[in-house]
């Protein structure tokens, strides 16, 4: 490793950690921020940059409407840019920049700690979110249309600008349509919602290679395609792999579930966040059969986490030097769970060596 990308590599877990002992100040934010969007649009090779480079430059206005509802706007954007004369790495970081900024936004109007939840983000999912550039473009468009159904207005507008804004998001990732079944769970009465979800969480693992057969037959390209490679190429087998999955997925929705039956945790958090947060966590539990197929599907989860890194950052008050022993505990759990993640996802999950996917971040950077 270069001595560049060590710099950034030691730097980076000063921020991390320093974010969690401020917790909350507008400069360091702003520090952490900048930081940030200098990994992410200062990347310039990792996993999936070349497809996505190729992408970009292969792109033209006669493939807008090549997969139909799918992709449309990144096609559209990647001709429109690189006609103008950007480059691919200019183009990512324009887009990572916004998405960012989106999420930043929403912190900022939610979180009471913000330096901390932006601390725990950077543990999980940052590296990832680096590495799958055009799932972050689109996960700026996600966390806001989840975003959208935690405010506090008329049930039918908010369902309206949620699926305007999935919409989109799928103009940029096919992944995004998995969203669209959040609005309908939303509109299912609260009482039957978690057995929705444990009964479609049961059927969908029972029933996976139907799911997948479905898809592949899709008329979409994009659709289909992706199925066939994430259903058929990378899918394992193993059952163990999958029990796994189902328990890190787990670890970070008991944690929400086991809070919110605390009236002090409700009333900290506001009736409707915690409301909100309820729902959000019990439909996440749909999306573990995915895992049966292969990790990438975390992806998914990753919206949901931020609002429960919110959530939990928000715990963590201390008044007089004193802090509630629940909010401390549940804190650092949530902080070695998002640090456990870090590890498996970038030395398990991606198959590459610890090292080795700090290399892809840290040593392929141009401001490094």
């Amino acid at each position: 490793m270069s001595q560049g990308a060590l710099f950034a590599t030691i730097f980076t877990v000063i921020i991390i950690i320093g974010g969690i002992l401020i917790r909350k100040n507008k400069f360091y934010f702003g520090l952490q921020i900048i930081w940030t969007l200098l990994l992410i649009c200062g990347n310039t090779y990792s996993d999936d940059f070349v497809g996505n480079s190729n992408l970009y430059y292969s792109s033209t206005f006669i493939d807008i409407h090549r997969e139909g509802f799918f992709m449309s706007g990144y096609y559209y954007l990647s001709a429109l840019f690189n006609k103008i004369g950007f480059n691919y790495i200019q183009f990512n970081a324009l887009f990572a920049t916004i998405s960012t900024l989106i999420m930043v936004g929403i912190i900022l109007k939610l979180s009471k700690n913000p330096c901390l939840t932006f601390s725990m983000f950077m543990f999980y999912p940052l590296t990832s979110s680096i590495i799958q550039k055009r799932y972050y473009i689109a996960m700026g468009l996600l966390v806001l249309g989840v975003y959208i159904l935690s405010l506090n207005i008329n049930k039918v507008v908010k369902t309206i600008l949620y699926i305007f804004v999935i919409s989109l998001a799928c103009q940029i990732h096919t992944a995004s349509i998995f969203f669209f079944t959040l609005i309908i769970y939303f509109w299912i009465p609260d009482k039957v919602k978690r057995y929705v979800s444990i009964l479609g969480l049961i059927v969908m693992s029972v029933c996976k290679s139907q799911l997948a057969s479905l898809l592949e037959k899709s008329d979409n390209a994009s659709l289909s395609g992706k199925s066939s490679f994430y259903f058929v190429t990378l899918a394992s087998s193993d059952i163990f792999h999958y029990i796994f999955w189902i328990g890190w997925h787990l670890l970070f929705v008991i944690l929400i579930f086991y809070l919110l039956k605390k009236e002090n945790v409700r009333l900290t958090l506001g009736e409707n966040f915690s409301h909100f947060l309820w729902i959000i966590n019990w439909w996440s539990l749909l999306i573990i059969p995915l895992y049966s197929f292969d990790p990438v599907f975390t992806r998914l989860f990753r919206v949901i986490i931020i609002f429960n890194y919110i959530a939990i950052s928000n715990l963590f008050i201390i008044k007089n030097r004193k802090i509630n022993i629940l909010y401390f505990e549940s804190g650092i759990y949530q902080i070695l769970l998002s640090i456990s993640s870090y590890v498996i996802f970038n030395s398990l999950a991606v198959g590459l060596p610890l090292m080795g996917v700090l290399i892809q971040v840290f040593e392929n950077n141009m401001f490094f």
